[in-house]
């Protein structure tokens, strides 16, 4: 099973004790594996897709933007061809995609005997599992595992070419790790689909009361606050554009899970704005965010809860104008 080194393990224990970081030594040591994931997805070379990088893990890694771990890798299969692909056509070539990712993972240390594959809805949405073994105690709030999920996803705007290094070289100024471009998704369209994950994940979870609300979700308030703070005038610039955006995304979510969640389908706004009530009530939500600052931010002044959800929602409404009537 793949490990860091003893050289990255003492790098891990230094670069924390040296700079004060409020994080853990789990949670540093995690991103070299999901640096040597991305590093060996750049030389997949599919002829249906192109893999494009997205999710916090992207906002943190290739722009910049996020001062704390990210222990998932998201990644768009957007198709090559300008055609509309069948129902066929996508499922077929997304299960070949299958087999070059695993291939890519085998390359960069991770045995397939602890990787687990799954698929849902046609092959649109694959899910890798994979386990790596740890020279620290897991952080709570962390998953043990590093989780690859690669979704059917055409662009809304052009891909953005950004460089990846390890996160251990970006703190300590050093040069130790791979470094390479990746296409990464534009940063107004993660904005766009930040905003609507939160809610909807949310009301979903609330639907179902035996299902236990993903502690991960916060990430969202606090990804979206530094989206808005370092990039001010994102939404003035072409807010028409970015409502647009969110439209797109609450339609196209309405659609992939209705088996799941019919009542964002019949009405998205009355779910978001459910959520958005319960979030900013429910003390467990902002216990939540506390725990994830504490384990996974080493930015040293993150926004509270307080000011997070602010944002977070001031940001929606001007996005969905008509969520508050």
């Amino acid at each position: 099973m793949k490990r860091v080194n003893d050289t990255q393990r003492l790098q891990v224990l230094d670069v924390i004790n040296e700079l004060g970081l409020g994080i853990s030594e789990f949670a540093l040591e995690k991103d070299f594996m999901v640096t040597d994931a991305l590093a060996s997805l750049v030389n997949i070379n599919n002829p249906d897709f192109e893999l494009v990088f997205c999710g916090g893990t992207c906002l943190s890694k290739a722009y910049g933007l996020l001062e704390r771990i990210s222990e998932d890798v998201d990644i768009k299969a957007t198709p090559r061809s300008p055609e509309v692909l069948t129902k066929s056509k996508i499922r077929s070539s997304m299960s070949k995609l299958k087999n070059d990712l695993e291939a890519a993972m085998n390359s960069a240390g991770f045995k397939s005997d602890f990787i687990s594959r799954d698929a849902k809805g046609n092959n649109n949405f694959i899910e890798f599992d994979i386990q790596y073994l740890s020279h620290f105690q897991v952080s709570p709030g962390m998953r043990s595992n590093l989780k690859l999920e690669v979704s059917y996803s055409p662009l809304q705007l052009p891909k953005q070419d950004k460089e990846i290094t390890l996160l251990f070289d970006s703190l300590a100024n050093m040069n130790t790790g791979p470094r390479f471009s990746i296409p990464c998704v534009d940063l107004r369209e993660a904005l766009a689909e930040k905003l609507i994950t939160l809610p909807r994940r949310l009301a979903l979870s609330l639907a179902k009361t035996c299902e236990k609300v993903d502690n991960a979700l916060v990430r969202h308030l606090y990804d979206v606050y530094q989206i808005t703070e370092k990039n001010p005038d994102l939404l003035k610039n072409d807010l028409k554009l970015q409502i647009n955006l969110v439209a797109h995304v609450i339609e196209k979510d309405g659609l992939d899970f209705a088996k799941q969640h019919n009542s964002f389908l019949k009405d998205p706004m009355s779910e978001i704005r459910k959520a958005m009530n319960y979030a900013k009530a429910d003390p467990t939500t902002k216990q939540t965010y506390d725990e994830f600052l504490r384990v996974m931010v080493y930015d040293m002044n993150a926004p509270s809860f307080e000011d997070a959800f602010s944002r977070f929602y001031q940001t929606l409404n001007i996005a969905i104008p008509n969520l508050t009537q």
